[in-house]
Order: structure tokens, then sequence, then C-alpha cells
């Protein structure tokens, strides 16, 4: 069961750990690594497996697991990019964004034999800002799951926006103005604003787009903005 440190304070997971050992560490390939012993675990930067479930493994004759590990609690920090989670009945996530970074840390309870997740912390360092430059016509931006604001400018009088690739579902990001060329928002891709053409038409404009779990980035609030 969980570790419990009291005399330097709290602490979870074994005594000098990553300095005389390495307890808790998750091979590369193992979708259902085993949590029996511990709370703390961690995923290497190599790691590139698609996390399944998490194991429990009972002592002989000493019960049924559901009843014998009710309640554990177990937390994971991630070392690199390539570790996802699959949700599933036994492994419940609460939004649908199963992709994680050098940093992030997500907490599970075990209860009725499935692993409910209580929280999640994503390494704040990674958020950015990016801007780019609409080439006239139409145009798309890429965008990180980590992406929250996004200046956009043009070479033109006429820059439309239609589409954003990348991100996660319920990411949001706003949209704003970085030059004088007037930006234009259109539904003709995977964006929707309500109206076929929004236009950012003043240089605090800000529109704020959602992407919902259609793939779509729907429009969700702005202002300095006009149809």
């Amino acid at each position: 069961m969980p570790d419990f440190r009291i005399k330097y304070g709290k602490a979870v997971g074994p005594l000098n750990n990553f300095y005389a050992r390495t307890d808790g560490t998750f091979s590369d390939t193992d979708t259902t690594p085993d949590v029996t012993n511990g709370c703390l675990f961690y995923t290497l930067a190599t790691n590139t497996a698609t996390i399944t479930n998490f194991d429990l493994a009972a002592t002989a004759g000493a019960g049924n697991a559901a009843g014998l590990f009710e309640g554990k609690e177990i937390r994971l920090v991630f070392g690199g990019s390539g570790t996802t989670l699959a949700p599933s009945a036994r492994l419940l996530l609460t939004n649908t964004d199963s992709l994680f970074d050098t940093g992030d840390v997500i907490n599970f309870m075990y209860h009725t034999s499935a692993w409910y997740e209580t929280s999640r912390a994503n390494d704040q360092s990674q958020y950015s800002n990016i801007t780019d430059v609409l080439e006239g016509g139409s145009d798309g931006i890429t965008v990180t799951r980590y992406t929250k604001n996004v200046g956009l400018s043009g070479v033109s009088a006429a820059n439309v926006l239609k589409s954003i690739s990348g991100g996660a579902t319920f990411q949001s990001v706003n949209l704003y103005k970085t030059g004088s060329n007037p930006i234009s928002v259109s539904t003709s891709g995977n964006i929707y604003t309500g109206s076929d053409v929004m236009a950012i038409n003043e240089s605090t404009g800000i529109l704020t787009l959602v992407k919902h779990p259609g793939g779509k980035w729907c429009a969700s609030h702005g202002f300095g903005i006009a149809p």
C-alpha cells in the first residue's frame, strides 16, 4: 500500500528514490504496469506505450484484489511525451485528452476494480503563445495542445483563416491581430463562428475558439469582432 514517511514531512515513494534506487519506473513497452507495491510511479523519456490499465497482484490466499486494494491511490509522473493513456472501463479519465508531456502528473484511486482519475497537473512551462502570418487568401495554422494565444498578421488586404490543425479536445485558443491588415475567420474549413466570415477588425479584438469533440474549432466569445 502507499508509502508514508513522516520524519522529514509527508512524502510518497521509497526513501532515496532516484538517488540510490529507481523503484516504480515503468518499462518502455508495458501497457499494464504493475502498481501493487507503492504509490509513486514514473515513465521513462523513451516510453512509447499506451497504458490501458494498472495491474495489482494480491498475495496468494489473501483475498480478492478488488477488496484488498479498494481506495488505493497512485501518482504517475511522466518522464517524456511518448506515453499515452487509453480510457476504458478499467481506466476512467476526467476528459478526452490522454496525451501527456514531460513533467505532467496524474493521480488515480482504485474503486470496484477500476482506476478513477482524481486530478492531473500539466507542466505550465509548456504553455506557449505563437504568431503566424497568413499569406493572403485562405490559409491554415497549426497549434499544439499547449498553445494558448495566437497572434495573426497578414501580407495583404485579404487574409482569411479557415482551418486549425493540432490541439486537444476542449482546448481553448485566443486569436488576435498583430498587424495592420484585416484578419477574417471563415467557416469554410474546420472553424465554426456562427456566420460565414467573422473579422477581427480592431487592434484590440480577440476571438476565442474551443475545439469540439467532433474536430471543429467553435467560437465561444469575442470582442472587437464583426460579422
